[in-house]
Order: structure tokens, then C-alpha cells, then sequence
């Protein structure tokens, strides 16, 4: 098999790990396998509590154009979903972070009969260093970063409302930002499943960010499973 086939763990029901397949076969055969997502959120003296975005356009995604967290990503087989939020951090945003950087936000088992990873072990940590627009840069897998208020942002994903303000960086050569309008249908391809990660993850981020603790409870309710 040629090395640049991407592996990855698959796991049982409870979580078990029994094998390694080839990033495609495990979706084609709707194996278990991890995911791990990095939010970036920091408290500004003027603004409030931010969250950082991405717009998704990486090749073949059948979700680009649409906007999502900071970071995320498969695990590979060859490490654990720390490592592979690290490793993500950096393709995705061209941001070198490490291990201490990140806060374990918890995690759930996912089933998403009509998305590609039909099952998915989602892990997700809030990023503790304090991420600007201006950090960020786009890549070959990112096309553009928003940052919008947090709270803002989950009134959004709970339907709340249609639309809200953004600040955007499109261009790695400038470093100019923009006025954005992040709107509702910059989510709408997601399935309830996603977007139910969506907001439990985003609450998370920001009990994380105001108690310097995670809470586990955001994860213990009618959707999915506890890890």
C-alpha cells in the first residue's frame, strides 16, 4: 500500500480499538474512527467574549463553503487525538501549537447515517492561547477565518437568529481584515447531528473560557454517548 494512504484507528461500539484501515475503507464500511477538533475562544476588555471560524474549501469536501470550527480533523493511526488536534492545528492554520496549549474540552460517540464519517469518536479542546484574526492565515484546506462574538454565535446555531456580525481575513498575502455577515446558510448543509455538536461543543468552549475548568455535563444529555 502506498504511504500516502491515510490510516486510521477503528474501534468497537464501546470504544475498543481492533484494527487499522485505510481512511477510505473506514468510510466505506462505517467503522468507528476518531475525529479531533481544536475551538479557539479569548475574552477581549472591549468585545467580549471571541470565537474564531473557519470557511471550509479543502478539496473534495463536500462541505466547503461552509463555516466551521478553528480546527478539525481525522486522527490518524499513528496517534493519539491530542496529537492529532496538534497536528491539525498546524495544517489548517499554519499555527505550531503544543500539548499545553490545549484543554480537553470532553468528547462523544457520533452515528451520522447520511455524512461520510458515519461514525465518529469526537474529541474537542479549547485552544488556551488567546488567537487573533491576525495569527491566522489561509491555507490549502481553508479559504478564510471569521472571529465573532461567542454568544452571538450559539444564538445563531440555535436558530435564534438569521445572521451576525464578523470580522474576516480571506487573503495569507494580507494580513487586511473585512466586515463579514455570518449567516445561517453558511451552516446548512450540516445534519442535526452536526450541528447538535455544534453548540454542545461551543457552550463547552465557553464554560471552559470563563471557569478555566471543562464541563462534562454539556455532553451527558439525549444525543449520543457520554466517553
Amino acid at each position: 500500500m502506498e504511504s500516502s494512504v491515510e490510516m486510521l484507528n477503528v474501534y468497537t461500539d464501546g470504544g475498543e480499538r481492533i484494527g487499522v484501515k485505510s481512511r477510505s475503507q473506514v468510510h466505506a464500511d462505517g467503522d468507528w474512527h476518531e475525529v479531533a477538533f481544536v475551538l479557539a475562544a479569548r475574552t477581549d476588555e472591549l468585545s467580549g467574549n471571541r470565537f474564531l471560524l473557519q470557511l471550509r474549501s479543502g478539496e473534495g469536501d463536500r462541505y466547503a463553503g461552509q463555516a466551521d470550527v478553528f480546527v478539525g480533523g481525522h486522527v490518524s493511526a499513528s496517534e493519539d487525538h491530542l496529537e492529532g488536534a496538534v497536528r491539525e492545528s498546524t495544517e489548517e492554520t499554519g499555527i505550531d501549537l503544543v500539548p499545553e496549549d490545549l484543554l480537553y474540552l470532553g468528547g462523544r460517540f457520533l452515528e451520522n447515517p447520511e455524512g461520510v464519517c458515519r461514525r465518529v469518536i469526537q474529541h474537542f479542546y479549547l485552544c488556551l492561547r488567546p488567537l487573533t484574526l491576525a495569527d491566522v492565515a489561509p491555507t490549502d484546506e481553508v479559504s478564510g477565518f471569521m472571529e465573532v462574538g461567542i454568544g452571538e454565535f450559539i444564538e445563531l446555531l440555535e436558530g435564534k437568529r438569521n445572521a451576525i456580525d464578523a470580522s474576516a481575513r480571506f487573503s495569507a498575502a494580507s494580513s487586511e481584515q473585512v466586515p463579514f455577515s455570518l449567516t445561517a446558510a453558511m451552516f446548512s448543509k450540516y445534519n442535526e447531528p452536526i450541528m447538535d455538536s455544534f453548540r454542545r461543543s461551543t457552550k463547552a468552549a465557553l464554560f471552559a473560557l470563563k471557569s478555566g475548568v471543562p464541563d462534562m455535563s454539556i455532553w451527558e444529555k439525549d444525543f449520543g454517548k457520554e466517553l
